[in-house]
């Protein structure tokens, strides 16, 4: 008896096509019958933000011609029932392009419609909010959402502040002042959210989104505040804020969270820092106008005790304390309670059994059944741990930075460990401690002595036949990061000596270096992610430790991020690092679909410039001349040129690449030049080139 696919049970299809992301179930199966299509709806339609249901458009393997050309048509083709199933979509700009397909996949300008007429739940994460889609936005929460979520980086509010990628101090951009205005709505009575997930953290005092809340002179924001309107549907709050002022002008702007007889928010998360006593008297203020809510969590830190302003943070932090300063007077409604208390102490201060002991007797902790407390001293950084919740006790808490995390170790995505030779007690144990993380960023120490570096390399056991980090398997871990501090202010204030190549580093820290790299490198299973501080420090691996690598370890490579030494100014040695970047990646990330680079001027990534003797006395006069020359018109030319000639070998040897991105800087005069090179190298790619910038989308 021969069995066609058309045969098998909706049941047992359903269960196959759960391993299948939505564009493969939209591009393989749709259009083959109507059973089929109802099926892919089903999956469509759902609303889960654990599974991440829906449109997700986060996957690096989505091109923006793929997406633009193929997906779009086939989603919105009013002859297939798709688009109207479509319920959740989530657009993340971690992959560059999600920026500009948020708004041409959410509305058809030709027709003036919503693509998806059904949509409830939209997630913008890292997305840089063009314009349209500023606009648009009021539009879809007024009518169509009722869940939204808007997460924003640092990197995107600079981009909202300096559009050009040049410096606008005190001035604020339209874009800015329109995420202003959308962040008014978004708790005025013009939204009909259920559920709102804003993330502004990133905020700095120039970009001023927490003040954006206060009342105007403006016409358009006065005739705003003189109504007050509230948002009256909105159930679910969550707000990650940097100034906590912004939750004061939200309970006055929004005072439907002050009619306790009227109760809308039913769940409320504060993660933040309380830096001193008026602070705490703050937050007892808000948590009291939100007496009425159901689920409350409440992340609270403190650093440093020698401020006379921190009388609080010197007390015995218990249940009292947690009664007193941590809930509100009346919890009205309260049915779920969660917090987690990082605090800086006196070590003769801390009692653990009598700190746990302190819920098992207070009358509010018994009634409610919250007595299952944890509390954990780290006396190596004298920090204080009390938690609702915790799973596992941290043993070797001098490996971590992000401690602070050590009771969401079961949910956390990511860890930061210091360079320690106790990280191998760590990762003996990674697969067990953190189920859930597919990230190690991993600070390598760039002050650390070579004497201190080999000590800790020669205290790893490399070859120990107990232990050998060789044995240790990586099952989850997708994405390592070697001295993540990857940021365009970085670049600039660094020492220039470190990027210019003249930091000399012995050999024995370079292989010492090395060794550790290739060892943890090897040690996921599956690597699609990696991030290093330096380039050059992958081609000491090769040089130095290639025999510690594990066989292909690279080749599953599909992102990966670093910086090159500039081109023009350093030592001979160091311009001509970058010559080594596309043999490198054809040989060992065969695979590779995002490369972003991190340079201090100009994009290509080979030199040009002659070899300086760096002993004859006019050294520095040679390579300022060099320096000064390159503004001339026939310098841009010959740049242009080899930057032709790296565009063109790196396409050519790598495949499968999607996305090119590099931060760097220019010459205002090398802009067009470069744009009209990469119009005629590359007539049916996207690119986006800026003095600062320099994005290609093959």
């Amino acid at each position: 008896m021969i069995t066609t696919l058309e045969t098998i049970p909706n049941e047992i299809l359903l269960m196959i096509f759960s391993h299948l992301s939505w564009f493969e179930l939209v591009m393989s199966l749709s259009s083959l019958n109507k059973r089929f299509d109802r099926l892919i709806c089903s999956i469509l339609s759902k609303i889960d933000n654990k599974s991440n249901n829906g449109l997700v458009i986060i996957n690096p393997g989505l091109s923006y011609n793929k997406c633009n050309s193929i997906l779009l048509p086939l989603i919105s083709n009013p002859l297939l029932p798709f688009a109207s199933c479509i319920r959740r979509i989530h657009f993340d700009g971690t992959i560059c392009n999600a920026a500009d397909l948020s708004y041409k996949w959410l509305f058809d300008n030709d027709k003036k419609i919503l693509h998806f007429p059904n949509l409830k739940s939209l997630i913008l994460t890292r997305c840089l909010l063009v314009e349209p889609l500023i606009k648009s936005l009021p539009i879809l929460i007024k009518y169509q959402l009722d869940e939204l979520k808007l997460t924003f980086d640092k990197d995107i509010i600079t981009l909202l502040r300096y559009p050009n990628g040049l410096s606008a101090m005190g001035l604020r951009t339209e874009k800015l002042i329109m995420l202003e205005e959308l962040i008014l709505k978004l708790f005025s009575n013009q939204s009909r959210l259920i559920s709102l997930q804003l993330d502004i953290a990133c905020d700095d005092s120039y970009a001023n989104l927490h003040r954006c809340l206060e009342p105007h002179i403006t016409l358009a924001s006065f005739s705003i505040f003189t109504r007050r309107p509230s948002c009256l549907t909105l159930r679910r709050l969550y707000i990650h804020i940097k100034y906590t002022c912004f939750l004061e002008r939200l309970i006055e702007y929004v005072p439907v969270l002050q009619q306790l007889s009227v109760p809308k928010l039913e769940s409320f998360t504060l993660k933040t820092s309380v830096d001193n006593d008026s602070e705490f008297a703050y937050l007892k203020w808000i948590l009291n106008n939100l007496n009425h809510i159901k689920k409350l969590k409440i992340h609270l830190k403190s650093d440093a005790l020698y401020e006379t302003s921190k009388a609080i943070w010197k007390s015995v932090i218990d249940a009292n304390f947690i009664r007193r300063y941590c809930l509100p007077d009346e919890a009205i409604n309260l049915r779920n309670f969660d917090f987690y208390i990082f605090s800086k102490c006196k070590v003769p201060m801390i009692d653990i059994e009598e700190i746990i002991n302190s819920f098992k007797i207070h009358p509010f902790f018994v009634d409610h059944q919250w007595t299952n407390i944890k509390c954990f001293f780290d006396s190596i950084t004298s920090y204080q741990h009390l938690t609702s919740s915790l799973n596992y006790t941290p043993r070797f808490s001098n490996c971590l930075i992000n401690e602070r995390n050590l009771f969401n170790w079961p949910q956390t995505r990511y860890v930061w460990m210091n360079l320690q030779p106790s990280l191998y007690l760590f990762l003996e144990q990674f697969n067990e401690l953190f189920p859930n993380v597919s990230c190690i960023k991993l600070h390598m120490g760039q002050y650390i002595t070579s004497d201190n570096l080999q000590f800790i390399v020669s205290e790893m056991p490399f070859e120990n036949e107990k232990c050998r980090l060789t044995d240790i398997q990586l099952r989850n871990v997708t994405r390592l990061d070697f001295n993540p501090y990857f940021d365009r202010t970085s670049v600039k204030n660094t020492n220039n000596f470190f990027f210019q190549g003249n930091y000399d580093e012995s050999i024995d820290r370079i292989k010492a270096r090395a060794k550790v790299l290739a060892h943890l490198i090897s040690m996921p299973v599956q690597l699609k992610d990696l991030r290093v501080y330096e380039f050059e420090w992958l081609l000491h691996v090769v040089q130095y430790a290639f025999d510690e690598l594990r066989k292909n370890a690279l080749n599953t490579v599909q992102y990966a991020e670093f910086r090159i030494p500039s081109c023009h100014r350093g030592s001979n040695e160091s311009i001509r690092i970058g010559q080594n970047l596309v043999p490198f990646l054809s040989t060992y990330m065969p695979n590779l679909q995002t490369l972003h680079l991190w340079r201090i001027d100009d994009f290509p990534w080979t030199s040009i410039r002659p070899d300086y003797n760096k002993h004859i006395y006019s050294y520095s006069r040679l390579v300022n001349q060099w320096y000064k020359s390159l503004q001339t018109s026939e310098s841009v030319v010959q740049h242009v040129a080899v930057f032709q000639e790296n565009l063109s070998h790196l396409v050519k040897q790598m495949k499968e690449l999607i996305f090119l991105d590099i931060h760097g800087q220019i010459h205002k005069e090398k802009v067009e030049p470069y744009r009209a090179m990469v119009q005629t190298l590359f007539p049916y790619s996207r690119y986006h080139i800026e003095i600062l910038r320099f994005r290609l989308w093959f």
